[in-house]
């Protein structure tokens, strides 16, 4: 038990997070590096909710739906549960490949 307490378990969700959301969007050519950086980091040192936020802000990427997934993973860092389970199962549908032009 203790040896699970201790573990960092949780960090591979949080980087389920930062790749999911980081995927959902297509960010403009001058924006890549920096999308980059922040989907490369270290699993020490993931990519915060305020940084997602500022990246997709800075793009013109930032709407409800991006609000929203950033706030799960807000949520996910400070309680250890998913605060939408029903959208978290279906993180793979989050990526900008799977949406359909209208």
């Amino acid at each position: 038990e203790r040896i699970v307490a201790e573990s960092k378990w949780y960090k591979y969700t949080e980087l389920d997070y930062v790749h999911h959301i980081l995927v959902a969007r297509l960010f403009p050519s001058d924006r890549i590096a920096e999308w980059s950086k922040l989907q490369h980091r270290s699993l020490d040192n993931l990519a915060t909710p305020e940084e997602l936020t500022k990246l997709f802000d800075q793009s013109g990427l930032l709407n409800t739906e991006i609000k929203e997934l950033i706030e799960d993973y807000r949520y996910y860092i400070k309680f250890r549960q998913q605060r939408r389970p029903d959208i978290w199962n279906n993180r793979a549908s989050w990526s900008h490949f799977q949406k359909k032009e209208t």
